[in-house]
């Protein structure tokens, strides 16, 4: 289990010149086109879904279906999803497993900032109860990086 903590929301814009990585949850967002204005408005131009299984348990009887298939079609080249940097399985103190298990893929995300703006998707909406802030961000601030959590 995930133990609960809190995290620091930054009260203005991230910047570009601070803030390298940013998170979202889409668990409180019911459609595509929501998403797609936050990413825009925050000139996010690569979507890294960092679920251990790109669908969601949670919207498969909604209108909307949250999984890899149908988020590539929508976006495109600007979806990815990597799942070694999925945190199912994984518990609180097994961070240093988990940051092992994804270290190829953070280096790739990392590489992939260079040019593009990048955010981490989960389902979560809560980054407090979400291994999107647990592990992947604490990864990337331990290398030095900024991650803000919308």
């Amino acid at each position: 289990m995930i133990e609960k903590t809190t995290v620091e929301f930054i009260p203005s814009e991230p910047s570009s010149a601070n803030t390298k990585f940013l998170t979202i949850g889409y668990g409180s967002l019911k459609t595509f086109d929501e998403l797609k204005t936050i990413l825009d408005k925050h000139g996010i131009t690569r979507l890294v879904d960092i679920r251990s299984k790109p669908y969601s348990r949670k919207w498969r009887k909604t209108d909307i279906a949250w999984n890899k298939k149908v988020l590539k079609e929508y976006f495109g080249e600007r979806y990815i999803h990597m799942v070694e940097m999925g945190g199912l399985g994984y518990e609180n103190e097994d961070y240093p497993l988990w940051a092992e298990a994804a270290r190829n893929s953070l280096e790739q995300i990392i590489e992939l900032s260079k040019t593009h703006r990048v955010a981490l998707m989960c389902a979560e909406k809560d980054p407090n109860k979400c291994h999107r802030k647990l592990f992947a961000a604490r990864a990337l601030q331990e290398r030095g990086f900024s991650v803000w959590h919308l």
